[in-house]
């Protein structure tokens, strides 16, 4: 469904601009980024299939999309430094797709030692449209609610951990301001201003952190995932 909409006044954010987006351009392999919402132990190092693969990926940070191995993605996580061979595998990946020419983003979870996958939509868009999804990686914040400055309600108690409820939503390209709400009503939330979403792309809001105060505190990121351009028609 396509929304238009408007809003407030900015907190805290990282906007992983347009230079550091990628084109859709997948040279027939996988493409796998890695999106870190890991608390224990961060910033990690992360190996995969035995190679040092991602050095010092602190919270909320991530890398851009490379091409991956079609028959093996072993991760396997540790401490900044820790040497391959005494990091700790990673769960939650024994079935991942390694399909060629998918794009798709591993979420290392809260724990730093298990993790999910997430097909990113490369599909093009038609005129005038860009595509956003929430991907709520807070460990202790229940859901998330995003709405406008009028309360109008844009993605709905998105769950933490939860991947049916971490689709996209097509939108009418634009400038837009969000404003991200936890369950607490006393909660100050996190606002999103001036977010410009440019026709043909797709975006993540990556909700990470947490509320008790002894981890890295509640944040976002907000991140231009695929330039997936428009969709042709046959005249």
């Amino acid at each position: 469904m396509k929304r238009a909409l408007s809003l407030v006044v900015a907190l805290a954010f990282v906007l992983v601009a347009g230079c550091q987006s990628e084109p859709v351009d997948d040279g027939g392999s996988p493409m796998i980024r890695t999106l870190s919402a890991a608390i224990a132990n961060a910033p990690l190092d992360v190996c995969v299939n035995g190679q040092l693969s991602i050095m010092d990926i602190d919270t909320g940070a991530r890398t851009a999309h490379s091409e991956a191995d079609t028959q093996r993605f072993e991760m396997a996580t540790g401490p900044t430094g820790t040497p391959c061979d005494q990091t700790t595998p990673v769960t939650g990946l024994e079935n991942i797709g390694l399909t060629p020419e998918r794009f798709s983003t591993v979420v290392i979870l809260p724990d730093g030692v298990s993790a999910i996958q997430l097909a990113d939509d490369n599909t093009p868009l038609p005129t005038g449209e860009a595509k956003i999804r929430v991907i709520n990686m807070c460990e202790d914040c229940e859901n998330v609610t995003v709405t406008d400055q009028d309360d109008n309600v844009l993605f709905t108690n998105v769950a933490f951990n939860n991947v049916a409820e971490f689709g996209y939503e097509n939108f009418a390209a634009g400038t837009y301001d969000f404003i991200i709400k936890l369950p607490d009503a006393e909660s100050t939330g996190r606002i999103i201003e001036g977010f410009v979403i440019e026709e043909g792309t797709t975006y993540t809001i990556f909700v990470f952190g947490g509320m008790d105060g002894d981890a890295a505190a509640f944040n976002f990121t907000v991140i231009e995932d695929l330039r997936v351009g428009i969709e042709t028609t046959s005249g």
